[in-house]
């Protein structure tokens, strides 16, 4: 679940699974202020970052916070990258296991593992 806790402008998400591929679910989706939007997370899911991004045009591209790119993003089509903004986004990114299988210690097969990716910096505060 991710939450658009701003209580003035809405937020888009944009996302990724392994190997560069479109995670799973609508890409540069809308959440208006105050709401939020449940993901679909399939067992096995992999290498998946989601990122918020603001100030954008009625289809969630050329945003003035969060387009550093990434998969069916504008500022990316063609190679462009160079028409990105820098890569300082809030990034949350998960690999998850199966749901109802325990996580065992041996295997992380059925592990869910999260990391806070702001290393380059942060766009939005999140929990």
């Amino acid at each position: 679940r991710i939450v658009n806790r701003c209580m003035s402008e809405p937020i888009w998400i944009a996302h990724e699974a392994t190997r560069g591929q479109i995670g799973p679910g609508i890409q540069n989706f809308l959440i208006p202020p105050d709401d939020f939007h449940d993901f679909c997370t399939p067992d096995k899911l992999t290498g998946t970052r989601y990122w918020p991004k603001m100030l954008c045009d009625d289809d969630g591209l050329h945003c003035l916070l969060g387009s550093s790119g990434g998969p069916g993003e504008g500022c990316s089509e063609a190679g462009q990258y160079g028409q990105c903004a820098p890569p300082i986004d809030t990034k949350f990114e998960a690999t998850f296991g199966t749901r109802g299988q325990p996580c065992s210690g041996v295997s992380s097969k059925d592990c869910d593992f999260i990391d806070v990716s702001l290393v380059d910096g942060w766009t939005l505060p999140f929990r």
